[in-house]
């Protein structure tokens, strides 16, 4: 049973037979970070539903690729499958379903190719980063460099480290060195008190909530923080 979304209207059900379908793999590009992070907030709202996972998803004689949301659950129930595509619409075009319609070796095949929506296994990190400009035109003209401020939920912080220093290369600035030397990792169960609020009270409209920071860690999310002006003449070296 699948729950189409288009856009904020209601969800739409169909059947669909899974011989009809072809599962591609995991989605990528632009976006995934905050898909993740918006499904993942609405699936917290279901005690039942236990993980989640995307794949790109093809039907038979459409030219058009999908996006499925293959959901694990203890409960796979029609009224269950309605609320949660409710709570899901408007985000963005989704093909629902539960896990437990599909074959295992399907199921097993698509979570071999999908990192799950949630992980037990992340921590928050705070990377500062010393970028100099590069091909980059936010950068105000006056700033010789800046500190980048990425806060990343991975399990290691080496990892963490390239997927921050990935992103602002993407952007067009040019690595430089981790300010201080540094990668700091934050808890995030007092992400709002002991570190916005201490840290960054005046900016505190720029960050992310208390409740918004725990679905960016639970769903392996990275957000940018601050950018800092940074005067050192050895960035330009």
């Amino acid at each position: 049973m699948f729950g189409k979304l288009f856009g904020k209207r209601k969800p739409k059900q169909i059947e669909v037979k899974v011989s009809d379908i072809e599962f591609l793999g995991d989605l990528t590009g632009n976006g995934i970070n905050a898909l993740r992070f918006k499904v993942g907030k609405a699936l917290r709202l279901f005690p039942h539903v236990i993980n989640a996972y995307f794949s790109k998803l093809k039907h038979k004689n459409e030219d058009k690729y999908r996006i499925a949301l293959i959901i694990d659950s203890h409960e796979n129930s029609h009224e269950l499958g309605r609320e949660i595509a409710d709570k899901c619409a408007g985000i963005a075009p989704l093909d629902i379903m539960f896990s437990s319609s599909l074959e295992n070796s399907l199921l097993n095949e698509i979570k071999k190719s999908s990192d799950p929506l949630f992980s037990k296994e992340n921590l928050l990190f705070e990377c500062p980063i010393v970028v100099s400009r590069g091909t980059n035109v936010e950068m105000p003209q006056k700033w010789k460099g800046a500190i980048l401020i990425y806060y990343v939920a991975d399990p290691n912080h080496e990892s963490a480290l390239l997927r921050a220093v990935n992103d602002l290369k993407a952007n067009g600035y040019k690595f430089e060195n981790v300010y201080d030397g540094k990668v700091h990792q934050l808890d995030p169960a007092v992400w709002w008190e002991q570190y916005v609020m201490e840290k960054w009270s005046q900016y505190s409209d720029h960050f992310p909530s208390q409740e918004d920071i725990l679905v960016i860690v639970a769903t392996g999310g990275m957000q940018k923080g601050p950018a800092l002006e940074w005067e050192n003449e050895a960035v330009n070296k």
